[in-house]
């Protein structure tokens, strides 16, 4: 009966437009669901996962509405074309990403077996894990060179190859069980992080840039045609898939990143991504041709000739004593040296002094990420100490990778909302809800750790009492 009730409401669900009747509808929902799937605290396996499930029912009542009100209609083959060679490689480059973050603090620790260089290798695993943030900053400007200069397709095969050399340097890295094999683990751990920023960067932008350039050939080329001018909705709309369903393969990337790591322990998920960054290579080796990444470099090197030919007209007109040849060849040396990565960073540094929206935009954004950073590399051990301190047992195992799938969920509940509060109270409003929203959730998180370290530190010193008692 009350799996009936489920269907019978998830219908009405659907075919309701009222906002306050939707409300209604999935509280209860919710509740029938809370009836058929009781919060089970024997293991925290079963929490997390009637959890997760929950979280992804309340994700399909608030998706689904939007899902039905967009229109379908018939894309040129060029088109569907080119959103099966993006869309294929893009979901297969973000399951490898994915798969990274259940276990990444976990994997790191689990290297550092010695028991009295526990408590000082926390510090070094931080700066471990810091390195693959600190190299897109400083090689981030090469990184862009290489993708104007070579294209996006040998970019994208760029970022995969440096991913999975990182995964596969953290895999294969020894545990420290004395000095000298301590130090070679410190060495390739730092290279599985500097590898693993280098190749993040990649993926997270020639993907989305070489469907942006294709694009913009495809609206070139069919000018003539009536049907030109929706090209960017068909864009927009591709990618918003990659998006949506991203959220969705984020989910199950954690559920499989858990279930690799229980079979073989917190470094197996960096042992298997790579099969999905082989896969992708080989999908990028066949569907992207080498015409369809020249885009940017030619329009680079158009860039530049315009430059040259700017430079020598304003030479001339300032000095007319001067050899036309000479100038036009010190101009070219100038506009080199121009290109190079400090300048760059000069004038960008500049562009943002001048311009206060762009100072306060970047200030706003460093700080909700600096915020959010802190999160991804403490919730690791911060749950792990919550869930054996409810559990009173020191050897359960935390299931990170549901908990993950838990966060993915709620991203994608998340971004649905927003969307929702964009359309009704516009965008600096929604902002501001959202960073209040953040603000909060991390003041109630740092309440709770409190208690738990309290709680952990009491037991630590009984601990160490009960432990020098039994050596007296």
């Amino acid at each position: 009966t009350t799996e009936t009730g489920i269907i019978i409401h998830s219908k009405e669900i659907i075919n309701t437009r009222n906002n306050k009747e939707m409300m209604i509808a999935s509280t209860l929902i919710m509740n029938i669901i809370t009836s058929i799937i009781p919060w089970n605290t024997k293991d925290p396996e079963s929490l997390f996962s009637s959890l997760l499930l929950n979280l992804i029912v309340i994700a399909f009542i608030i998706k689904t509405p939007s899902l039905k009100r967009r229109t379908k209609e018939k894309k040129p083959i060029a088109i569907k074309k080119l959103e099966w060679k993006f869309l294929s490689v893009f979901w297969l480059l973000r399951i490898a990403l994915w798969m990274k973050g259940p276990y990444f603090y976990t994997a790191l620790t689990s290297k550092f077996t010695n028991e009295t260089t526990k408590s000082s290798s926390k510090a070094l695993i931080s700066y471990i894990a810091l390195t693959e943030y600190a190299v897109i900053p400083i090689l981030g400007p090469m990184i862009g060179k290489v993708s104007d200069h070579y294209g996006y397709k040998v970019s994208a095969i760029m970022g995969a190859i440096l991913y999975s050399m990182g995964a596969l340097s953290l895999y294969c890295s020894p545990t420290s069980s004395d000095d000298e094999t301590g130090i070679i683990m410190i060495l390739l751990l730092f290279c599985a992080t500097t590898f693993g920023g280098l190749g993040s960067s990649l993926i997270n932008s020639a993907p989305e840039n070489w469907l942006v350039s294709e694009s913009s050939k495809l609206i070139l080329s069919s000018n003539n045609n009536t049907n030109s001018c929706k090209d960017d909705d068909w864009l927009g709309g591709m990618l918003g898939k990659a998006f949506l369903f991203d959220s969705i393969f984020a989910i199950m990337a954690g559920k499989l990143a858990g279930y690799i790591a229980s079979r073989i322990g917190p470094t197996g998920p960096f042992a298997i991504l790579p099969i999905f960054l082989a896969i992708a290579t080989v999908l990028i080796l066949l569907f992207w041709n080498k015409q369809e990444e020249k885009a940017t470099t030619t329009s680079t090197k158009k860039r530049e000739e315009e430059k040259v030919s700017f430079a020598c007209d304003k030479n001339k007109n300032d000095d007319h004593n001067k050899d036309d040849s000479a100038s036009s060849s010190n101009n070219m040396k100038k506009i080199k040296e121009n290109n190079n990565t400090i300048t760059n960073l000069k004038e960008g540094l500049y562009d943002i002094l001048r311009d206060k929206k762009i100072l306060l935009l970047g200030c706003v954004q460093c700080l909700f990420e600096a915020s959010m950073y802190i999160f991804v590399m403490k919730w690791s051990p911060i749950i792990d100490i919550a869930t054996k301190k409810v559990f009173s047992s020191s050897e359960v195992t935390t299931p990170f990778g549901t908990i993950f799938s838990c966060f993915m969920a709620s991203c994608l509940i998340g971004n649905a909302i927003f969307r929702t509060s964009l359309q009704k109270f516009g965008l600096e409003l929604s902002t501001v809800l959202l960073l209040i929203t953040a603000t909060l959730s991390i003041i109630l998180a740092t309440l709770a750790l409190l208690d738990v370290t309290d709680n952990n530190n009491n037991n630590n010193n009984i601990s160490k009492l009960d432990d020098d008692k039994a050596k007296l």
